[in-house]
Formats: C-alpha cells, structure tokens, sequence
C-alpha cells in the first residue's frame, strides 16, 4: 500500500553565505513536497547541508542524528576526500551533491550519491544606469571594460594571484580593461573597504541579493582562474546576468558552463603542490590547474566581442542554458529524490 501522507523532514543548515543562500531556496522549493519538522526526533529524515568540516562535528553533538535517516548534501573541491572526514561520509544513508564532479569525489567513498544541482535564479531587473549610480563610490573609472570576480582573500583554490597577472597583461593591449575584485572576510560586518590598485579595485562587503545583481549589471564580463569549484554560484549568476563568462574548464561550474555558452579557459588536472597548506588540502590531492596564456586569450576575447558584438549568440545560449537549473527543475528533482526516500523508508 502506499502511504498518502507527506514525507517528515529537518533541514539542518550552516550560516556560511553561499550554504546559506543555497538552504534558503532549497527550503522554499520543497514547500508542498515534504512536511518540514523543526526537530530530527519529528522527522524521518534529516538533511545536513554544511560545510565538510562540520560534519563529523554535528553528528557526535548530536546522538539522535544516528537513529534517523541522514541525508548529506555536500561539496568537495579535489579529487578525494580528506581521509579523516571518510568515515562521517560512510555513515550517511545518502548524498546529493550538486554537480557530476561532486558526485565522481563523493562516490569514491559512498554508494549512493545523487545529483540535485544548485537552482541559477534569474538576475533581479536593475537597470544599468541605477547600477553604475549605487556603485559610484567606488571611483571605477568612467569608461571602463570591468571585469568582476567574487572571490574570497587568501584562498587559495579560488587562484585570484592567476587571474591579477591575466588581466595585468591584458591591460597593456587593452588599458579601459579593470579588474573589479568583490571579497569578504567579515561576514555581517557594516560597510565597504576600498582598495585602489593600477587597473584594479578590490572591496571587501557584505552585500544583500539587490546589491549583489546591480554589481553583476554594472560589469562588463565575469572572470575566475579557480583550480575548482564544487558548484561556481557566482558563476551560474554571471550566466544568469548575460555577462561573458571567462572560467576553467574543470570542476562543477561544467555542468552549467560550455564552449558554446561561455569562454572557456583550459586547465590541467595535476596535484595540489605548493597550494596544499591547509589542513583538508594535502599537496597530493589533485585539482585544475588553468593554463595563463588561454585565460589571457579569453579575456582579449571578451573584451573584444563585447566591443564588436560577436559574443552575442554565445550570450544568448547563455540565458537558454540557464533555464535547465531554474526553480521549476530543482523542484522537480527534489520530488524525485524525496519519492526514491520514501520507497526506501
């Protein structure tokens, strides 16, 4: 017989900006598919939607999380897992993981790993003008090719030494190119912090989701020289947004971004080396490792197609694209996972 009434689950999320923002439009698009419960002893199954490292954490803090059906819905930059956070892995009863370069990582180590790509929400209708006027304080000059990046300090993954040098000698052939660099350290903290370089300007903020789309209308194209990304939000944004969009052809930003929507940058699998310094990356982990001369021939070429107007077709397979990850998919794939759940309970 089969049951009639809806599926009992707790979503248990991390504060961290981008888990954050992918939990909050998560939880709204499994409204009507499921009965969410505000506790795990409620539920019949818990969904963990945290960073990596918290996981084993969560799991001994809570005892109960044992005796419930455990859902993990997790990322990981590099080839393999650290082999201390296995075990926490092992003993979920599922994954979801957001690209096919997630899945690959994961199911080294589990056997039930499953796709629920991250929803690509349309850009809110800012104009361009009212977007140029809220970012005046930053003094870009007037006639400047900006060219945004999102990026965190000091992370190395995200390779943003790579990219300054691209877009440095991109600059000596085309000088309107700028390079706008958004970051933040200070999660929640009040106000902007400036720094104005030669052809670049980096500013540390916390911006909500309207100031965040004025920022994408007010650049010109979108660039990253990541060794790799579990998914790429700021990526799937700039698709999203119509911006050209200059990125490594590796890791999960793939499943979103072609050769024939994007600028693709090519990059070559190869350890970590020098850059594994922290404590989940080991220098013999693996990940991409993107090619200077090709980034710096995709970012004349943005500069210059965006002069010319070639890179509209690519633009507009871009906003075709985008339409495989809007709301209405994820919803849809949420409500089969949670089926496969129930026939499995």
């Amino acid at each position: 017989m089969s049951r009639t009434e809806p599926l009992r689950l707790h979503y248990i999320s991390d504060a961290y900006g981008s888990l954050q923002r992918v939990a909050q439009r998560n939880r709204q698009l499994l409204r009507g598919l499921c009965e969410e419960v505000a506790t795990p002893q409620a539920a019949e199954v818990v969904v963990l939607h945290v960073d990596l490292r918290a996981l084993a954490p969560l799991l001994q803090r809570r005892p109960i999380l044992r005796r419930r059906f455990c859902v993990g819905l997790l990322v990981w930059e590099t080839d393999r897992l650290p082999s201390a956070w296995q075990r926490a892995v092992q003993s979920l009863d599922e994954v979801w993981t957001p690209s096919t370069y997630c899945q690959k990582i994961f199911a080294r180590v589990h056997p039930q790993v499953r796709l629920l790509p991250h929803t690509i929400d349309p850009p809110l209708p800012i104009p361009r003008a009212a977007a140029a006027r809220f970012f005046s304080p930053l003094e870009l000059p007037r006639d400047a090719f900006v060219v945004l990046t999102v990026t965190k300090p000091r992370d190395l993954r995200k390779n943003d030494a790579l990219l300054q040098q691209a877009c440095a000698f991109v600059r000596r052939h085309r000088p309107r190119m700028h390079l706008l660099q958004k970051t933040l350290t200070l999660p929640g903290a009040p106000g902007w912090r400036l720094q104005h370089l030669p052809g670049h300007t980096i500013f540390d903020a916390n911006l909500p989701r309207d100031a965040m789309a004025a920022l994408y209308r007010r650049a010109d194209a979108y660039a990253s020289a990541h060794h790799s990304e579990g998914w790429g939000l700021p990526l799937a944004d700039a698709l999203a947004a119509g911006l050209p969009v200059v990125a490594p052809a590796y890791s999960g930003n793939c499943d979103f971004l072609t050769p024939q929507n994007s600028l693709p940058v090519r990059s070559i699998e190869a350890p970590i080396g020098d850059g594994g310094q922290r404590r989940q990356f080991m220098p013999e982990m693996r990940w991409g490792h993107p090619c200077r001369d090709r980034l710096e021939r995709q970012l004349l070429r943005a500069y210059d197609g965006s002069q010319d107007h070639s890179l509209r077709p690519l633009l507009a397979q871009g906003q075709r694209d985008v339409r495989r990850f809007d709301a209405a998919a994820t919803r849809r794939r949420l409500g089969a996972l949670l089926s496969a759940l129930q026939l499995s309970l």
